[in-house]
């Protein structure tokens, strides 16, 4: 069973919505009849002189039939059996204790109650057979461990079900928000607040939801920004699904107005900075025991692009975690801002075992086919993906910073005849150690701006020769078969050689950034990188000879000019 912390999304299908919806029905309304008959039986057989006195308990014995049924047919066990009775009996006892924190509030008294709150929804998760009520209680459960934002993300993933499959839960809506219009007066605390809005959200209430969030988002407080993002998160989610402008409009301005706060409190780290040799400057916003997800702002002039990217690459895998959530893109103080949403994890730059990255290749391979069957969505938005010019680029980001451009030109030509002749599909573009983050659930892949038309195996090349790894060669060809296998073409020797002169025209081109940007190292570090790319230069070239022996005069005049 999946953890209900684990960042994977559990599939909903619309027979188990379907089933969910119409066994809720039939319990309210079996409910609603035996609290009919009890409080029937009940006035039937009074005998009391007052008439007032005979509807009120009669009234009274209706509602206490309903709510007893309502709560047996909440629980995903029966309360007649012998576990089930153990379950009343503890949520007895922490209704008790509720009471008493409420008297005499103490910090082992609220601790211990989480406790059996979280071992309770725990254990029913486990009995329920039921998909949909299991899912439900994986996201009380992130609520009792504190996880708001994944709680908030499985609730959307529960509304959207809804609607694609065009099941309303209506009883379940109204329901929740009678109780939302009872108790929202008497609420203070904005962690009430979220969690209250994340159960009205989990019965398809998505006006309780936002009532609850924007009034938590409003209370003066250590996590009133965390709650604000949140709520923005909500109505960005919105704002995508019904595509209305009314509705991006207040998501952007939600956006910026957080976005202000953010920059004005003295006591965040509200600094932008540039990572690596990003054009773009990032501020990444999260926040200790609420937030776990990263609210990322980007800032630059060229973002809108970037933007339609990120609405397509996560359209294209269902709204999973394989690339960031866009959120909002809008303009503030005469610069374009883009906010996204981001999973917790580590990038791939910052360590990882071999065992982890082989896991890698088959997703980079399904990230290659579904963007390459949907490229023609792309076009549609306005983002066209122009012909690779590998010789233009090459000549741009190598030849000029080289300084012996016309002698490396005539050296590398053979190598971008190689490159030329490969399968032209959409890659990503940057897919280097930085810009891949490991999850617990997977991999995501940040920062698409570069998408383009080319050679999938510079993506790889930009990975596996990465100086921050430091892979093996060994390590380096099973990688190479490790995609080459998720769809074998042709023979692997002939896939290979196109990685290997890939790899070669990559790492020359890292060579020329080299020279004008630092990516944040050391020269002493600078150094080693760059030794550490001739030398892996030296060895795919001599890989190159020994699968063409027409071409080893080529690569050893290549190999010495890179050393010279």
């Amino acid at each position: 069973m999946t953890d209900p912390l684990d960042d994977v999304v559990e599939k909903l299908t619309e027979q188990d919505i379907r089933l969910f919806l119409r066994r809720r029905r039939f319990q309210h309304f079996v409910s609603f009849c035996a609290g009919v008959l009890s409080g029937a039986g009940t006035y039937a057989y009074a005998n009391t002189d007052s008439s007032f006195f005979d509807i009120g308990v009669s009234v009274f014995n209706g509602l206490c039939m309903y709510a007893f049924f309502r709560v047996h047919y909440s629980q995903p066990f029966s309360v007649f059996s012998l576990r089930g009775l153990r379950q009343v009996g503890r949520s007895l006892r922490d209704i008790l204790g509720h009471l008493q924190q409420r008297i005499s509030p103490t910090v082992e008294g609220e601790l211990s109650l989480k406790k059996n709150e979280t071992e309770f929804v725990t254990e029913a998760r486990v009995l329920t057979r039921d998909p949909i009520t299991r899912y439900q209680l994986g996201i009380t459960l992130a609520l009792c461990r504190g996880y708001f934002d994944l709680a908030l993300r499985r609730a959307l993933h529960l509304m959207d079900s809804y609607e694609r499959f065009g099941q309303s839960p209506a009883v379940e809506r109204w329901r929740s928000r009678l109780e939302s219009m009872l108790f929202f007066p008497f609420i203070s605390s904005p962690h009430t607040h979220l969690g209250i809005a994340l159960r009205c959200l989990r019965r398809g209430d998505l006006h309780s939801t936002q009532r609850h969030l924007q009034k938590a988002s409003s209370i003066e407080g250590q996590h009133q920004l965390q709650m604000a993002c949140l709520y923005n998160h909500l109505l960005s989610h919105r704002a995508s699904s019904t595509k209305d402008m009314k509705d991006i409009e207040i998501a952007k301005r939600h956006w910026r107005h957080t976005l202000e706060r953010i920059l004005s409190e003295p006591h965040l780290p509200h600094d932008f900075r540039r990572l690596g040799a990003s054009r773009n400057e990032v501020l990444e916003f999260g926040g200790e025991n609420l937030l776990h997800d990263l609210f990322v702002f980007k800032r630059n002039g060229y973002l809108q692009r970037e933007y339609v990217i990120d609405e397509f690459l996560y359209d294209v895998f269902g709204q999973s975690e394989v690339v960031p959530e866009p959120l909002a893109f809008f303009a503030y103080d005469g610069k374009s801002y883009l906010v996204s949403r981001r999973m917790p994890g580590h990038v791939l730059a910052d360590g990882v075992s071999e065992d982890a990255l082989l896991d890698f290749f088959p997703f980079l391979f399904q990230f290659h086919r579904e963007v390459d069957l949907h490229q023609g969505e792309l076009a549609a938005r306005g983002v066209k993906l122009s012909p690779p010019n590998y010789r233009g680029s090459f000549h741009r980001r190598y030849l000029q910073r080289s300084g012996r451009q016309e002698e490396l030109q005539r050296a590398t030509s053979f190598l971008l005849d190689v490159v030329e002749g490969e399968p032209v599909g959409v890659c990503h573009g940057d897919v280097h150690p930085r810009n891949v983050l490991k999850r617990s659930g997977g991999f995501t892949l940040l920062d698409p701006e570069h998408l383009c038309l080319g050679t999938v195996k510079l993506d790889l090349a930009d990975l596996l020769e990465s100086h921050r790894l430091q892979l093996p060669d060994t390590f380096v060809l099973v990688g190479v078969r490790s995609y080459y296998n998720e769809q074998p073409s042709g023979s692997f020797d002939r896939f290979y050689r196109g990685y290997a002169a890939c790899a070669v025209v990559t790492m020359l081109e890292t060579l020329g950034s080299l020279e004008v940007h630092s990516y944040g190292m050391e020269e002493a570090e600078l150094e080693m990188a760059r030794a550490s790319y001739r030398a892996r230069i030296s060895r795919r070239l001599g890989e190159l000879a020994h699968s063409d022996s027409s071409l080893r005069e080529a690569t050893q005049r290549l190999d010495d000019l890179v050393h010279s």
